[in-house]
């Protein structure tokens, strides 16, 4: 279990953090150290501060737990289907393992947490790393949410015909002109994506290297600082605006699973962006222990670090309700006659139009004919799962009163094959 599941992390992570460990290690090397130094707190230490050491790691541990458990039903799921059995590049499907790095995003905001709370002088580093994680994810999301839909075309003919505010979304409201959603939207709506997840990582390297150079009202400082609030901004408006585009498309999905899926992934990016900026006002002055003063942005840096540990576990609690391991996410495959799932989805999301090609365009028409024809959507509801009694109750009436009278039928086809039988022996004994 841990093999298959560490080689997931380390394969997310490992490239990103090599580089930022060594462009953070030139930095050091070069600039002298700035600040003074925290080792004061671990003598002395006050209760409050005991306190938020204590609960914050007890809720990172939980987070973990929780996080770790649910990555393990997505693993032991996505087994069920073929995918994750002894290959020599690990790897659970498209669909489980952008899920479950969508599911680690908790466990590694609150280890940067913990981090944190005992090493305040790190803080750059870990929201340099919350940073990228965050950044990333919201480009899995939109990934998974194009897998759930199956193709492009599917999407394409799935949007709505009729003109509609399609850009007035937080935090650009005022953006009320109506249009008929087309596929050049959805491309710049993509395209503002995609810009959070290569700007923001760059930027946060050069503000670790500007902060070392520079002071915090410098000219430079105050630049990059604007540029990440646009660029957040700016990734935040498209994904709004994307969002209800690419979840209308799926036949059948939830409004509440719509909503974890967005507030799991939203409320980690407001957290550390709204801790950055009230807790300096709320919380005012010093720090003043048994026989030691702490400085005033020493103190926000480690509760910044127990809020995000606290935060983390209930986000964490979110993504069991969001990302269910069930059969309605992972449905039963035929191995015999069906492709392997998601095919259609990863070959369109690599650049392959399925309809282009003559093989797989006959494959997408079945899948098309396929969940047309059956009451559930291509992924997101199936048979006997939670979402059972809901599509039952969705069912045509004429399919239910069919289903009703299906019984008689069957007993008067009994009687007449019983009274048929009967006059044959009456024949045969005269």
């Amino acid at each position: 279990v841990l093999l298959p599941l560490g080689f997931q992390f380390v394969r997310g992570v490992s490239a990103m953090l090599a580089i930022l460990f060594l462009g953070i290690s030139a930095v050091a090397a070069q600039a002298p150290e700035t600040g003074p130094p925290t080792s004061y707190i671990f003598h002395d230490t006050p209760p409050t501060l005991l306190f938020m050491w204590g609960a914050g790691s007890f809720c990172a541990v939980l987070t973990l737990v929780a996080s770790f458990y649910n990555i393990r039903l997505h693993m032991a799921a996505a087994n069920a289907q073929g995918f994750g059995q002894e290959e020599l590049i690990t790897s659970f499907g498209v669909r489980a393992d952008r899920i479950m790095q969508l599911l680690l995003v908790p466990a590694v905001c609150s280890i940067t947490g913990v981090v944190e709370m005992f090493i305040p002088g790190s803080s750059d580093l870990m929201s340099f790393i919350r940073t990228i994680q965050l950044a990333f994810a919201m480009v899995r999301l939109i990934e998974l949410l194009f897998i759930l839909n199956g193709t492009q075309q599917h999407i394409v003919s799935k949007l709505p015909q009729e003109p509609r505010s399609i850009f007035a979304s937080p935090p650009l409201c005022c953006l009320r002109c109506s249009v008929v959603p087309q596929l050049s939207h959805l491309r710049l709506f993509v395209a503002g994506v995609q810009q959070f997840m290569i700007l923001l990582p760059m930027m946060g390297v050069l503000d670790v290297y500007l902060g070392h150079r520079f002071a915090d009202d410098s000219l430079p400082k105050k630049f990059s600082s604007i540029v990440v609030t646009l660029s957040t901004m700016l990734g935040m408006w498209a994904f709004k605006c994307l969002l209800p585009l690419l979840t209308e498309s799926v036949e059948g999905l939830d409004q509440r699973t719509v909503g974890s899926m967005e507030h799991f992934l939203m409320f980690q990016m407001m957290a550390a962006k709204l801790l950055e900026k009230v807790l300096p006002l709320v919380v005012p002055g010093n720090f003043t222990g048994k026989s030691w003063v702490m400085p005033h942005d020493v103190f926000i840096v480690i509760l910044t670090g127990f809020i995000l540990c606290v935060l983390q576990l209930s986000l964490a609690t979110l993504g069991l309700q969001a990302y269910v391991a069930d059969e309605s996410m992972y449905p039963k495959v035929n191995f015999d006659s069906d492709l392997p799932p998601d095919t259609l989805a990863a070959l369109d999301m690599s650049g392959v139009d399925p309809h282009k090609w003559r093989l797989l365009e006959d494959w997408a028409k079945k899948s098309t004919t396929r969940e047309s024809a059956a009451s559930s959507g291509p992924l997101l509801l199936g048979h006997k799962g939670p979402n059972y009694m809901r599509v039952e109750a969705q069912k045509p009436t004429e399919v239910a009163e069919a289903e009703a009278s299906a019984p008689a039928h069957q007993a008067e086809a009994e009687f007449d094959s019983a009274k048929f039988r009967s006059g044959t022996s009456k024949m045969a004994s005269n």
